[in-house]
């Protein structure tokens, strides 16, 4: 059990090689502990909808009441509040020499100023640092969620796409959209946080700051 679970979180590929019947009592518990109302039906479409997903990438919800989904991707199996969302709209300007908190989201970015000699090596796509040019962006840069006409130009490409096709193409679920951070200027996104940099600040020498982010301790 200790194999199929990550706290709360039900891992889908070690859920996956259990057996029919621990399968069910395993959903017959995530139902019951979390007030859901449930029969045996009722178990067997939630055990049906996660087995028709376990390998989907971008992954599927499921309605188990009014404000609350059950999804599940190749990797993870979870409940969602309505909460989750990112449903209100928070900005903060950005310190350029210094820590920026998002207070809505508990979420920091800390921006120091680049010294030294250049990175031997860059973080990937998903990780929490990323080292930028920003001497030709337009200050100030803002930290913030996601809003209507939000622009990016992939890293390697010349033109910016929609930031939605931009989430679509990294095959993220709607849930997983919800969470997506940005460091910006203006509706130019620069940094979509774990996901990717834009072209724009892509490093050709040596960088002008190293940037990283971080959730602060409640």
């Amino acid at each position: 059990m200790k194999k199929v679970f990550d706290e709360e979180t039900i891992l889908t590929k070690e859920f996956m090689k259990l057996s029919l019947p621990l399968k069910k009592r395993i959903v017959k518990n995530l139902l019951e502990e979390n007030d859901f109302d449930y029969d045996k039906k009722r178990i067997e479409e939630v055990l049906a909808f996660i087995e028709e997903n376990a390998t989907s990438k971008a992954g599927k919800t499921f309605s188990l009441d009014k404000n609350h989904w059950l999804f599940t991707n190749n990797k993870v199996t979870e409940i969602i509040d309505e909460s989750d969302y990112n449903t209100v709209f928070a900005e903060k300007t950005i310190n350029m020499n210094g820590e920026t908190i998002l207070d809505e989201f508990n979420a920091v970015v800390k921006i120091t100023n680049w010294e030294g000699e250049a990175p031997k090596t860059f973080p990937k796509d998903n990780e929490n640092t990323i080292y930028a040019d920003f001497s030709n962006i337009e200050l100030p840069l803002t930290f913030r969620t996601r809003m209507f006409g939000d622009r990016i130009v992939p890293f390697g490409k010349k033109s910016p796409i929609k930031l939605k096709k931009y989430l679509n193409n990294k095959k993220l679920s709607k849930h997983e959209k919800s969470k997506v951070l940005l460091i910006s200027s203006g509706q130019n996104v620069l940094w979509a946080i774990n996901l990717g940099i834009s072209n724009i600040i892509k490093v050709k020498g040596m960088p002008t700051h190293k940037v990283e982010f971080f959730y602060k301790e409640k």
